[in-house]
């Protein structure tokens, strides 16, 4: 092989240096991007319309060319941002990629539910006003970027009509709102809050919901304590999923005692991230967040 290379004048001998492999443009051009490339941009407004069954946003970005670019800048794995989502194009176009290549690439989207100018004026002078049930119901996310994902995922349009056979995919999707500090105590409203503990444990696998009579949970992705009385099974349950491999990236210790805590990290096996929750969720993740590495 490497006499095949060098008596093609593959092989770039420069003095002293490492002998290098000379590389062709014709075998990079899926590695490398182009300086620019012609896409009609009709294309992304004619395929949302067909997913859909009719034109709901004006010039979507098509999820194609997205592909492209995250094909080439970001890795199988990549956490890929939108704050800006729209219709939803982002997502879309990295659950697609993954079922092209196998990663496992994950989306974050967000966006608002804003009307468009055109239908707010429609909608006012029917008497409707934001945050009325037919109002809220044409935003973009209600009426373009929701239904929009439900059918890449499920293959099956808002009217129950085939669109395809679906994609594997798992879609969490949250509602950004305020709570109501004297609420969000201990087992208040904890399902409210729930999502964060999911989302900072890696938003992956199962999601804890309620608080369990055991008084703690496990996943193989994080685990919430909220009963240090019951510390000593859940730092063995801890410790097991460490032994086989199947570790939490973070553990929460739910308690005001900073002494409780400091008790909860020492029974914890090296090498996990802990997090002390305060009794009042949400002040613990506007001002009250402490946390290290066990």
């Amino acid at each position: 092989m490497m006499a095949e290379l060098i008596a093609d004048g593959r092989i770039i001998f420069d003095g002293d240096r490492i002998p290098t492999r000379k590389r062709l443009l014709r075998e990079q051009m899926h590695s490398l991007p182009s300086p620019s490339f012609y896409r009609d941009r009709r294309t992304g407004t004619n395929r949302l319309a067909a997913l859909l069954g009719d034109k709901r946003f004006p010039f979507p970005k098509d999820h194609e060319v997205l592909m492209r670019w995250f094909r080439m800048a970001a890795p199988k794995d990549a956490v890929i941002l939108d704050y800006f989502g729209g219709s939803g194009t982002t997502t879309e176009a990295a659950m697609q990629l993954n079922a092209e290549d196998g990663g496992t690439r994950q989306s974050i989207l967000v966006t608002n539910n804003e009307v468009g100018v055109a239908e707010a004026k429609k909608l006012r002078k029917s008497g409707l006003h934001p945050g009325d049930a037919k109002w809220e119901a044409s935003g973009v996310f209600e009426y373009v970027c929701r239904p929009r994902i439900s059918t890449v995922v499920t293959g099956k349009r808002p009217d129950g009509s085939k669109y395809s056979d679906g994609l594997l995919a798992n879609v969490e999707m949250f509602d950004l709102t305020y709570l109501d500090p004297g609420m969000v105590r201990r087992g208040h409203e904890f399902e409210s809050v729930a999502p964060l503990m999911w989302l900072e444990g890696g938003a992956r696998g199962p999601r804890i919901d309620e608080i369990p009579d055991e008084g703690w949970a496990l996943t193989d992705s994080y685990g919430v304590l909220f009963d240090v009385d019951t510390l000593t099974a859940f730092a063995e349950a801890v410790t097991n999923a460490a032994t086989t491999g199947t570790p939490p990236s973070v553990v929460f210790v739910i308690t005001d005692s900073d002494a409780e805590y400091q008790q909860a990290v020492e029974r914890l096996p090296v090498g996990i991230d802990t997090v002390q929750l305060y009794e009042d969720y949400l002040s613990n993740y506007t001002i009250n967040v402490t946390g290290g590495v066990r």
